[in-house]
């Protein structure tokens, strides 16, 4: 993927807190322009161990087939390569969709809810949750987000936007005329275990980070959710796992410094800003785009 390598290492990082002890699933939710490479981006982590990809995600089938297979923690997390997909249905449908990933990525899901089971529902023997990783485009966000900011549904997501600058999009158009599809859109990512886990993929490490440290991601976890308007708790809580996961997997059981800095150095990413990639300003889309 051509320049989107911090937004790779963040969706990385995001899997791996799969595998932290006592710390809940990271999710995140990208935000783009169309064509900018969000749902092949997600697409390459498809294969990894752990992860459950589903392009046309309900309620209903979820339950039915694989919450299960969350409950055994032979997931942890839920990749919705287009969130669009899963809204743009009757409101009923939207409603319950926003509602049930509310819960599956917090308090948890405790029971089966369908008909077809008899009695219609199946107590589960845990509250059930796991990550959930998506995307959207901007325009369909920004017809959204004061809606799901209203229900607490953007505040469950670490943030990730951005938007191409003018020569990135020059060097993307150049790849296209000039490079094969495999080498524009990239190739399938495995991640290699870290030999702390041990080569177990269910393994659970806890990683721990000194309070010194820890106190450096209050500030930006805050900042944020700004637009959200809230007090950037939950924000401060997605940089922790991020930073945890970094450790991770550079095979430390307590956080230091560099992994500090290296969130702190992705959280640029980490708002609904649309930060640009690339050094000048995003083409307008009309007559005064540049053609080199």
């Amino acid at each position: 993927m051509i320049e989107l390598e911090d937004i790779q290492k963040i969706i990385t990082l995001a899997l791996w807190t799969g595998n932290l002890k006592d710390v809940r699933p990271l999710s995140v939710l990208i935000v783009a322009r169309k064509e900018s490479a969000k749902t092949e981006n997600l697409a390459q982590f498809a294969q990894n161990d752990g992860v459950l990809y589903i392009n046309n995600f309900t309620p209903t089938s979820f339950m039915e087939e694989y919450i299960r297979k969350f409950e055994n923690e032979e997931y942890h997390h839920l990749i919705i390569p287009d969130l669009l997909n899963c809204i743009s249905r009757q409101k009923y449908l939207v409603d319950t969709t926003i509602t049930f990933l509310n819960s599956f990525t917090e308090e948890g899901v405790k029971e089966i809810l369908s008909k077809a089971f008899e009695g219609g529902h199946i107590p589960l023997s845990k509250p059930v949750r796991g990550g959930v990783i998506t995307s959207i485009a901007d325009e369909d966000f920004e017809d959204r987000w004061k809606k799901w900011s209203s229900v607490g549904f953007l505040t469950r997501f670490l943030p990730v936007s951005y938007q191409y600058g003018q020569d990135v999009v020059m060097e993307i158009l150049r790849a296209c005329a000039e490079s094969d599809e495999s080498e524009v859109l990239g190739k399938p990512v495995k991640l290699e275990l870290p030999p702390i886990l041990s080569n177990d993929r269910f393994n659970r490490v806890k990683v721990t980070i000194p309070k010194e440290l820890s106190h450096q991601l209050e500030s930006p976890g805050r900042k944020m959710q700004s637009r959200l308007s809230t007090y950037g708790f939950r924000g401060v809580r997605h940089l922790r796992r991020l930073t945890l996961a970094n450790a991770l997997i550079n095979n430390r059981r307590e956080v230091i410094q560099e992994d500090i800095d290296e969130i702190l150095r992705l959280t640029k990413f980490c708002n609904l800003d649309y930060t640009i990639i690339g050094k000048k300003h995003p083409p307008l889309f009309k007559k005064d785009m540049e053609v080199e």
